[in-house]
């Protein structure tokens, strides 16, 4: 084997490990925390709907996004099909997500600011999730005009690409993630950069500012309720904050990137892009693996719930008394209190 190709199959297979890690992580992670909010009863409120339908979003990325990407990297023929449905699922599951998160963020702005007013059902909650599912589908649907636009430039330029290349450029390509996609794809990503990143932020910045401003004013009394709220605005404003930091450099990257080809005319490449665009792409997908730490396993609610299954499941020898626990907002939350065999646990 020649250096140069065994170098590309030493690289190639590290990033396929890596990958593989990171759909193992985000599976898991996304999955546990689904099926605990769907399974246990006490905790099917209506925020918790959202995280669940987010967790889906995720688990999206973390299995049929990432497998085409490892097919991609390892250069595994695929059909045409498959890779012009990698990059609509990829942004469907963006999009929806994203959708999800700016739903929980009104429904917490609604909850604090409107408690009287306000009172939402699981019924109306569902038909919003659905109507958010199928605003992220149809938004996603400009993927195949962008094919079409970046496929007809494709041609122009390279009438002399045989039939076994094209198909090698678009398995390598429309299914891998961690490559850039052509610089004529600029508008469509500037538009996302609008539509799915600055305008959900800035929304989200200042619902929270809104309930933050609400929660620590200094004439509101300071009860247990309002501690426990203020201590869920405290994990939504991390969300938003890892959100923030994961994927921005992911969108700066890429409308650097097109900008300068577009501008120059010159093709921008090396290993150092190579390496840049790895990183971006990585930290992206780490958002996926964040999302249900925050919203799961630092809820004292997730936890006490956690505890009971493991007092059920795997201490039969060291069962506790099961205690029923009121459930004490809207939000869900429970008292900060942590688990251990000398407490009570749930009922189950």
């Amino acid at each position: 084997m020649a250096p140069e190709k065994k170098e590309d199959f030493d690289n190639a297979l590290v990033i396929t490990i890596f990958l593989l890690i990171w759909m193992v992580g985000i599976v898991i992670s996304n999955g546990t925390v689904a099926g605990i909010l769907i399974l246990r009863k006490r905790l099917r409120n209506i925020p918790n709907l959202y995280i669940v339908a987010l967790s889906f979003s995720q688990l999206f990325i973390g299995t049929f996004v990432i497998l085409s990407t490892i097919f991609g990297v390892n250069f595994i023929s695929t059909p045409t099909a498959w890779c012009i449905t990698t990059p609509f699922f990829e942004l469907f599951a963006f999009s929806a997500g994203i959708f999800y998160l700016v739903g929980l963020t009104v429904d917490r702005d609604r909850a604090i600011l409107h408690p009287i007013s306000y009172k939402p059902t699981i019924q109306k909650t569902v038909a919003v999730l659905v109507m958010l599912t199928v605003g992220a589908l149809v938004y996603s649907v400009q993927i195949f005009i962008q094919y079409g636009i970046s496929k007809s430039v494709n041609s122009e330029n390279n009438d002399k690409i045989n039939s076994y290349n094209e198909s090698n450029y678009e398995s390598s390509n429309m299914c891998n993630i961690l490559t850039e996609d052509e610089s004529s794809d600029l508008w469509f990503r500037i538009v996302d950069f609008v539509l799915l990143f600055m305008i959900p932020v800035i929304a989200m910045v200042i619902m929270y500012y809104r309930i933050i401003k609400t929660l620590w004013s200094p004439t509101i009394l300071t009860t247990s309720s309002t501690i426990r709220k203020r201590k869920v605005i405290r994990s939504s404003v991390v969300c938003v904050t890892s959100f923030l930091i994961c994927w921005l450099p992911f969108y700066v990257l890429d409308i650097i990137h097109d900008s300068i080809e577009i501008i120059t005319g010159d093709e921008v490449s090396g290993k150092s892009y190579d390496v840049a665009r790895i990183v971006v792409v990585f930290l992206a997908l780490s958002n996926s693996l964040i999302n249900p730490i925050i919203y799961g396993f630092l809820n004292k609610q997730f936890q006490r719930e956690m505890c009971v299954i493991k007092n059920k499941y795997f201490c039969k020898g060291n069962q506790i008394a099961d205690t029923n626990i009121n459930t004490h907002s809207h939000l869900g939350i429970f008292n900060n209190q942590g688990c251990s065999s000398q407490q009570t646990s749930l009922p189950v």
